[in-house]
């Protein structure tokens, strides 16, 4: 009798133990609000198009919208730059795109160099050893001139990276990956505004439809289940390592591979609109409608030469951080100290038919 009494009370114990083992699986292993377990993916085939229409079902929470850049950017006066946005170093030398063409800074002559040219450029990476450029059509540098590189994309280019041993282009209408001189269309009828490259991943952001990755064959729409909105509009995207990191237009979000991690402005952001991300060091700067901080340790820390400065793009040369920016130019930061290097209204008495204008710089 003794005996039967302990199986039954231990058959009840191993039930009770199996029950709050099934409870535990299925329990929210989220931090409150702020750091999502939850992320999926949707395949989507590359010819189901528009992005939008693979979205999955599900809430979705207004999203501010976000206005990438335009198709048609606005044209300047000679000798005009407008607005300068995104840089890339190549060889110790920053280019930079703006309106009226391209830009070379070269940090230890600290000179200004406009490339003259009349497509205004919206974007510039490293390829190969060469400098590319991004307008209505795909450039390459070479010495102080832009070659055309590939005239059959379509659309206006808006973001570069490599990633595979391949230039991909992204432009309003669609992804491109560019090589020995051939540009191939991956993706057609979708936004782009920005990519960026991990190991063994391609990181595409869109206008309304999206953030993505691809691998190379297949192409996935990346959401967060508990809010398949959050991706909708992503302004920037940057990588450093296994971390990504998102700027959309409410907040910032994080990727370790594993688990997404939101930051607003409760957090310490100046604003929730993201507009440039320097993942390049240990302390990642992040710019913002509202300033410019340096992200490190999961703290914000204001720039205090870009408070209130609202900024394009963001690179850094040693200890020099610079900015681009829609009305201040290129804005150099080193230390203490901050300059102005032409200004995005500044005007040159060189004739605008000249292959190049040298301009100096202001402090």
């Amino acid at each position: 009798m003794l005996k039967r009494t302990l199986f039954h009370l231990a058959g009840l114990a191993f039930l009770f133990a199996a029950l709050i083992f099934t409870g535990c699986a299925g329990a929210e292993t989220d931090e409150p609000t702020r750091t999502a377990s939850d992320s999926a993916t949707t395949e989507v085939p590359p010819a189901a198009l528009p992005a939008s229409a693979s979205q999955p079902e599900g809430p979705a929470e207004p999203i501010l919208a976000v206005d990438p850049t335009p198709a048609v950017a606005p044209s300047v006066a000679p000798g005009e730059f407008g607005r300068v946005g995104d840089l890339a170093l190549v060889d110790g030398l920053l280019y930079a795109a703006c309106d009226a063409g391209l830009i070379r800074y070269h940090p230890v002559t600290e000179s200004v160099t406009l490339l003259s040219q009349a497509d205004p450029i919206g974007t510039v990476a490293r390829f190969d050893g060469n400098l590319f450029a991004g307008g209505s059509r795909l450039y390459r540098l070479s010495g102080d001139n832009l070659l055309v590189a590939d005239a059959d994309l379509s659309g206006f280019v808006t973001a570069m990276t490599v990633f595979d041993e391949q230039l991909y282009v992204g432009t309003d209408d669609g992804l491109w990956r560019y090589s020995d001189g051939v540009a191939e269309q991956v993706w057609s009828d979708v936004p782009v505004t920005t990519l960026t490259a991990q190991l063994d991943r391609l990181w595409i952001g869109t206008a309304g439809s999206g953030l993505f990755d691809y691998n190379g064959d297949t192409i996935r729409r990346r959401y967060i289940q508990r809010d398949t909105a959050a991706f909708d509009d992503v302004t920037v995207l940057a990588s450093r390592g296994a971390w990504l990191y998102v700027g959309t237009a409410t907040g910032l979000y994080l990727y370790d591979g594993g688990r997404w991690a939101q930051r607003s402005v409760i957090d310490g952001l100046p604003a929730d609109m993201i507009t440039a991300i320097d993942a390049s060091g240990w302390v990642v700067r992040i710019g913002t409608a509202a300033g410019v901080v340096g992200y490190f340790e999961d703290t914000f820390t204001p720039v205090s030469q870009l408070a209130q400065q609202e900024v394009r793009d963001l690179a850094r040369i040693g200890t020099t951080v610079i900015a681009a920016t829609d009305y201040d130019g290129l804005v150099v930061i080193n230390g203490e100290l901050r300059r102005s290097i032409v200004t995005a209204g500044d005007s040159t008495s060189a004739p605008p038919e000249l292959a190049e204008t040298v301009i100096g710089f202001s402090w």
